[in-house]
């Protein structure tokens, strides 16, 4: 059983795993397809405070205090905690990000929105109304996935919001228009 310990603590060295650094080569393209599959993975929104909090535990014991981890720890739980904390806990501010703003949230929330632009096409009111839903969603993720140490002003965040919506019921409605005709 100590060999066991030994061997598992010789399989998991300090350092081996940059916390800092996306798991898969982002300088390959597979890599950067299993990246994304990793950030968009749904399982991550059943997420428990206390499977956060053990995840957090985890990731701060390997950086901080690597002797003390328990036996049984391997590479693998390593990453998935550092999955979990990437999927909930927001970068810069350390809080956790809002469940339908997560990037795992994103394709979940966006069926139902698209399923809606394609079932309600024959209809002007509804195409642009679906338009505005998905915009607003798409301005409400990425403002809740924002570079917080740049921070915007509520100006600047409406102007872009206004203007993503603009773009978005124009370019819906222009298209519509010709294309029916």
């Amino acid at each position: 059983r100590h060999l066991l310990y030994i061997l598992l603590k010789m399989s998991l060295k300090i350092g081996e795993i940059d916390l800092t650094k996306p798991r898969y080569d982002q300088s390959k393209y597979w890599g950067r397809v299993q990246h994304f599959f990793d950030v968009i993975d749904p399982i991550t929104l059943f997420t428990s405070k206390k499977e956060l909090k053990r995840c957090l535990t985890l990731l701060d014991d390997y950086q901080h205090n690597f002797n003390n981890l328990p036996k049984n720890i391997t590479k693998e739980d390593i990453y998935h905690a550092k999955k979990v904390k990437d999927a909930i806990i927001h970068p810069d501010t350390n809080e956790a990000i809002p469940l339908f703003l997560r990037w795992s949230s994103f394709v979940p929330c966006n069926i139902p929105m698209v399923l809606g632009m394609m079932i309600h096409a024959h209809s002007t009111p509804l195409t642009l109304f679906w338009q505005w839903c998905n915009q607003s969603y798409n301005v409400l993720v990425n403002y809740g996935n924002r570079n917080a140490s740049l921070p915007m002003t509520n100006l600047q965040i409406a102007t872009a919001y206004g203007s993503a919506v603009a773009v978005s019921l124009t370019t819906a409605y222009t298209l519509k228009t010709l294309f029916t005709k």
